[in-house]
């Protein structure tokens, strides 16, 4: 009695699909970093901002040139948390949708290795009297 062995071809199927999972583990990765990048500078534009004090003014009617405006630090700090905030939801989102191909692959060639293994066990089962022809192309 032979042993079962795997029907592996040699090559990997699936190409354009384990080229798609690896973009999305790509994009997802640099969605994470820029979701961490724009969180801290989101943070930084913040306690910079509350910290500032009011600029002083000596002449109403004079043009001052070095006004700080704290309402814009905080306005531009809560931009940078939002789309940091944006970057960090969607980028596990392409993270895990990398690892959904990369299980269908995988699913996909434990069934055909399991479907040709029934086929070998079904033509010892079965005597055939005409030439083994396999039932189970891949």
């Amino acid at each position: 009695m032979s042993r079962l062995i795997s029907h592996r071809q040699t090559y990997e199927r699936y190409f354009l699909l384990r080229v798609v999972g690896k973009i999305f583990a790509g994009i997802g990765l640099l969605l994470s970093l820029a979701g961490v990048v724009l969180l801290g500078f989101g943070l930084y534009a913040i306690i910079n901002g509350a910290s500032a004090t009011p600029p002083q003014v000596v002449n109403p009617f004079q043009p001052q040139v070095d006004h700080r405006v704290t309402f814009a630090y905080g306005v531009g700090g809560l931009v940078f948390i939002l789309w940091s905030l944006g970057c960090l939801i969607s980028g596990p989102q392409f993270l895990g949708m990398s690892a959904l191909v990369r299980l269908a692959i995988h699913v996909e060639e434990n069934t055909r290795v399991t479907a040709q293994s029934l086929e070998k066990l079904c033509s010892r089962l079965e005597p055939r009297v005409e030439p083994e022809v396999p039932q189970f192309l891949s």
